[in-house]
């Protein structure tokens, strides 16, 4: 672990933590960087926010604002024939808060998108190899009970606790990137013991203290619950077209400093960092105790930074790892349902990645 002055001292750049340290805590939770081989399903991209960065989020039209059935399953048994083992959802939050939308869901049966991604995942449970991964925003804790007998694990970036960055052009129009509402999802998630993936967004104006408050803010919640399988460290990416196109991304050694600390103060939870996002720096933030890519597709983009490409697996210069959406510690019948977890060790070895034999 690290104390507080510590990490501060080395998030504003005034100290750097040894390398030998870091690659020590990261081989003592895994000797491997792991991903998932998945397929990314943007079922809508009409979200009640207007982030400052985002590029993926769209105004409602009349129709065609949700990913139908058939599409979803049709580019689902795609990824199947590819071998994929994650059905990656990510959507707009409460896009029903839109009439359009609201209309569109109830010509598929649905009252929400939650209920609609509910049956979905069920749906891909009982016919397909895969396991479904959901980000679908901040939920309340009866929608992510009814999505944990489908979703084998679920995903929010915290990306901040900073109430301060509300009244900035990053969150000031986006009432769900409010920090207690998206630390009330966590820590639900927690309670109802779903295996949960979370992070922070690097360069949107917060300071090092802040950095440091939200990854505390987070280590406070997993002593509690035990149920965060993984901190994301995201770089901030200016897209053109958005209010911060022109805004700086944070530097790689800023990057650097967050994922050492990260490393640190969580020894017991994957980190992770998105590899399309770090260009050739990527090896670099690796070395400081990184365990995971995240999800990699054969078969789509990346919808959220849709100019950055995945790499390929083996042109990235580790021991590479395929697991499921669930990480190996979590595939426990405390942490999945009983049809989830029988269908998991089905597809996992002894050491719960992925084996061979599961993708024949």
């Amino acid at each position: 672990m690290i104390d507080g002055d510590m990490a501060l001292d080395v998030l504003n750049g005034r100290e750097h933590l040894d390398p030998v340290r870091l690659r020590e805590v990261k081989r003592a939770y895994s000797p491997y960087i792991t991903y998932a081989r998945n397929v990314f399903v943007p079922l809508t991209h009409v979200c009640r926010n207007s982030c400052g960065y985002c590029t993926f989020k769209k105004q409602p039209a009349p129709m065609g604002n949700i990913m139908g059935r058939a599409s979803v399953m049709a580019l689902v048994r795609r990824a199947e024939t590819l071998h994929c083992s994650e059905a990656l959802f990510t959507f707009g939050e409460r896009p029903e808060e839109y009439a359009r939308v609201r209309r569109e869901l109830h010509t598929l049966g649905h009252d929400s998108i939650i209920s609609y991604l509910h049956d979905l995942s069920e749906t891909i449970n009982d016919t397909t190899t895969l396991f479904v991964h959901s980000n679908p925003g901040v939920m309340e804790k009866d929608e992510i009970a009814l999505l944990r007998p489908v979703t084998a694990s679920m995903g929010l970036m915290l990306e901040t606790v900073s109430q301060r960055l509300m009244d900035t052009v990053a969150h000031k129009d986006s009432p769900g990137k409010d920090p207690e509402t998206r630390l009330a999802t966590i820590r639900a998630a927690g309670q109802l013991r779903v295996p949960f993936t979370t992070g922070l967004l690097l360069g949107i104006g917060e300071t090092p203290e802040e950095v440091y408050a939200s990854l505390k803010a987070l280590r406070d919640l997993h002593d509690r619950y035990g149920h965060i399988q993984e901190i994301i460290i995201q770089n901030f990416v200016p897209h053109p077209g958005t209010p911060m196109e022109r805004h700086t991304p944070p530097t790689i050694e800023y990057v650097r400093s967050v994922v050492s600390v990260a490393r640190l103060m969580f020894p017991d939870v994957a980190i992770q960092v998105p590899p399309n996002l770090l260009g050739n720096a990527l090896t670099d933030i690796m070395a400081c105790g990184v365990d995971d890519l995240g999800g990699i597709s054969p078969l789509t983009i990346d919808h959220v930074n849709p100019e950055q490409l995945w790499p390929h697996p083996s042109s990235v210069p580790a021991m590479l790892k395929e697991r499921l959406p669930v990480h190996p510690r979590f595939i426990t019948a405390s942490f999945l349902s009983e049809q989830l977890y029988e269908k998991a060790i089905s597809r996992v070895d002894d050491k719960g990645y992925v084996h061979d034999a599961s993708r024949t």
